[in-house]
């Protein structure tokens, strides 16, 4: 599509602002996102979610006011510079989930720029007319909503997107899947395995059935297809490739299409960055752990330090960055097996009411079994352990300091074992902590307990927080408002009781910006000498913390607006 017959001053003002855009990026082949899943215009773009204009579209008030013309729903929108002389085709595809098609647009706004717009219809778009440029698009827009004169500056943007929508397929599609595994891999299966495998395939027809008729698209239902793919993936799916390993090729794609079609369902974001492998890294600290089979080897805890939050709130990287400090002594990472591992502390032990513990809980034995936990897994920020270091070099006291974000939970248990505790309370906004619950809980490394008895869903992230039990029916945005919520609720609650010298706090967003005075701020809190690791550790910025799901971006929490504003407002106060 050509802008040849649009008004002269408007073309002129658009070709402007495109090549603007374009000029921002570095390389020619990479495209510049004007709408994207929360208006991302980097890398990690998630692949669902709410759609919202870019940073350079709201820059651009004329491309604004052109797509605010755009008759069908939007999806995403980029600009990108055009190579070659060959006209870009126009490809179409379908949503299999929905049944939806989606067309791809192009509009030459220069000789070089290009505009490229998905938009959505529930019907096939008819053939192209003769002599019509593949990539053209009659009907597009209603250029009657236009401007009388170009714009000089932005105004609010109003868009017709493609609302969020669940990728799952219907019933019958499953069906039709399932169909093709089971035709092909039952007759490769010896004993008792056709058995099973046709009954894991009703098993999970009748739940998909059940949940379809519940939710159909709607994101209140995520957290139970997903618990319904979680037991495919257990069940069904180990079967099926071992059947399908004796198939002929071309059955064997056949069968690896369909079960791909059904587990890459509720694929919402791209796969992690590398330097998150949870379990891999969990399992390698758990190697360094020396038994400490006397009380005589434990080191007198003075003053030790507890980060308490709400999870994913940045403790971590909160933690990373004080341990630099060289008096401190740790365990190098959250100690949830640790302390669950003691008698009585587990929740199953308490009838799986919540993570909270009191200060009954800290017995003496609990005590002992703790220290010496702890002090088999203490290292320093050189990352040198303390039982390896030779007798006469291992200090008679220490600085401590944990993050297990559990213990938001446990302030009066550990302030009873250890009464000269001190403690770091990191708050961080509603929006982005919710946020990246949300993306904890969907990418499902963080599971505390699974099978949990009551939880329909069979999994929990996180903390288990009380009155869990009345959540077993709601969305993971409702889930994860709550863990913000009580989480946070209860830390206050429970430092209220504390002297005001034995607890500092400290907000995520000034930890980001200004690292160096913070950091300061706490060395004087906790009697810690500043030295030119920790200076330097400040000086260069924060690194992105190991546990990170994905690049950090300002406003990422906008993915999820259309969860977001489903919350009660009264959870952000």
């Amino acid at each position: 599509m050509q802008t040849n017959d649009w008004p002269a001053d408007f073309a002129a003002a658009l070709r402007r602002e495109a090549e603007t855009c374009l000029q921002q990026v570095a390389t020619t082949d990479k495209p510049v996102l004007l709408v994207s899943v929360g208006g991302f215009d980097g890398q990690d773009l998630p692949m669902s979610g709410s759609l919202q204009p870019s940073k350079h579209l709201q820059a651009c008030p004329n491309l604004q006011a052109l797509l605010g013309c755009v008759v069908p729903p939007l999806g995403r929108v980029c600009l990108f510079r055009q190579t070659g002389t060959a006209s870009p085709a126009s490809p179409l595809y379908q949503n299999e989930a929905h049944g939806l098609f989606y067309q791809t647009h192009f509009v030459l706004l220069t000789d070089t720029a290009c505009l490229l717009l998905e938009t959505e219809t529930l019907t096939p778009p008819p053939p192209l007319p003769e002599g019509e440029e593949p990539g053209s698009s009659a009907g597009l827009f209603d250029l009657t909503g236009l401007p009388p004169q170009p714009l000089a500056a932005p105004e609010p943007i109003r868009l017709n997107v493609v609302p969020p929508r669940l990728a799952v397929l219907s019933p019958a599609q499953v069906g039709q899947y399932l169909d093709t595994v089971l035709t092909h891999c039952l007759p490769c299966l010896d004993e008792a395995g056709p058995q099973a495998l046709t009954a894991y395939s009703e098993s999970f027809l009748q739940r998909w059935q059940h949940d379809y008729v519940q939710f159909g698209d709607n994101y209140a239902g995520e957290w139970s297809y997903q618990s319904a793919l979680n037991m495919f993936r257990d069940k069904l799916l180990p079967l099926a490739n071992t059947a399908g390993k004796t198939l002929p090729t071309e059955d064997q794609q056949a069968v690896g299409q369909a079960l791909k079609i059904i587990t890459s369902q509720l694929n919402l974001f791209p796969p992690a960055p590398r330097r998150v492998n949870r379990q891999v890294l969990l399992k390698a600290r758990r190697r360094q752990q020396f038994q400490v089979g006397s009380l005589e080897l434990v080191p007198r805890f003075e003053r030790p330090v507890f980060i308490v939050s709400a999870p994913r709130a940045g403790s971590t990287l909160l933690f990373e960055t004080l341990s630099q400090f060289q008096e401190i002594w740790s365990t190098g990472e959250e100690n949830h097996a640790l302390l669950e591992d003691i008698p009585g502390l587990h929740p199953r032990d308490h009838g799986f009411a919540s993570n909270r513990l009191e200060a009954a809980d800290a017995t003496g034995s609990v005590r002992g079994q703790l220290l010496q936990a702890f002090t088999g897994k203490l290292q320093d920020r050189e990352q040198r352990y303390y039982l390896t270091l030779p007798a006469e070099q291992r200090p008679t006291g220490i600085r401590f300091l944990e993050k297990t974000p559990k213990n938001a939970l446990r302030i009066p248990f550990i302030k009873a074992l250890f009464p000269d505790a001190l403690f770091v309370y990191l708050q961080r906004d509603f929006r982005s902590n919710v946020s990246s619950l949300i993306d904890g809980w969907r990418s499902q490394r963080f599971v505390a307990y699974r099978d949990l008895p009551g939880f329909a869903s069979r999994h929990w992230s996180f903390l288990l927080i009380p009155g869990w039990q009345t959540l077993h029916d709601r969305n993971i945005a409702e889930i994860a408002c709550q863990q913000w919520n009580i989480s946070n609720r209860i830390i206050r609650d429970d430092l209220a009781q504390l002297p005001e010298q034995d607890w500092m706090g400290i907000d995520y967003h000034d930890l980001i910006t200004q690292p160096g005075t913070l950091i300061r701020q706490f060395a004087a809190f906790a009697g810690l000498a500043w030295d030119q690791v920790i200076q330097s550790r400040c000086e260069n910025g924060l690194p992105v913390s190991r546990l990170t799901l994905s690049s950090p971006q300002q406003d990422k929490w906008k993915k999820h607006l259309h969860l977001l504003n489903t919350l009660p407002v009264q959870a952000a106060e």
